[in-house]
């Protein structure tokens, strides 16, 4: 709950205007994203046996390539705007 409640910190941070405020800001949302990602994959860890986590691992990052080849442009137009 705590790194999703910094990520949003920092989002809403690098939106002061100030260049240096901006910067920390987006190194708070992407330290906490990192934090949150590595707590989820270490709870996942125990939920599945040996012989499943390398096909997890996988799709895991399979699924994280094809949704980043979708919202990398739309974030982009989106920030252009905004």
């Amino acid at each position: 709950m705590a790194a999703a409640l910094l990520v949003l910190l920092g989002v809403i941070v690098e939106h002061s205007g100030v260049c240096i405020i901006m910067t920390l800001g987006g190194f708070i949302a992407a330290f906490s994203d990192d934090a949150l990602q590595v707590r989820t994959n270490t709870i996942l860890q125990y939920m599945f046996p040996s012989e499943q986590r390398a096909t997890l691992i996988s799709m895991e990052s399979f699924t994280f390539s094809v949704l980043m080849i979708v919202m990398s442009p739309l974030a982009g137009m989106l920030f252009s705007v905004w």
